[in-house]
């Protein structure tokens, strides 16, 4: 649905749960029309990690086993390296806000 130049979020999910949700979690950013994109395959987090850095993502989100646990998602501002948890149901917003700002 985007082309690669745009994707502002990429998911890294860290377990086959976690990809799950962060499925679920990508449709509901692209159906607040945030670019966004995750890899399918089973790469490790190195390379999903350079997979978001090819596609110049601004945000990368992880989900792992304490984000599920807790209901939470950490994000990583891809340019300054900045790392916070967000509570998963905030995170559409926040990204709506964040992608707001850099357009």
């Amino acid at each position: 649905p985007f082309s690669e130049k745009n994707i502002q979020v990429f998911l890294i999910a860290l377990n086959d749960t976690a990809k799950k949700k962060a499925i679920v979690l990508l449709d509901d950013l692209r159906k607040n029309k945030i670019p966004s994109d995750m890899d399918y395959g089973n790469r490790g987090i190195k390379g999903q990690f350079k997979m978001a850095d090819r596609l110049k993502a601004k945000y990368v989100l992880i989900l792992g086993e304490d984000e599920l646990r807790n209901n939470k998602v950490s994000l990583k501002e891809m340019d300054t390296g900045k790392q916070s948890i967000i509570n998963y149901d905030d995170v559409i917003n926040y990204l709506k806000e964040k992608t707001k700002e850099s357009n």
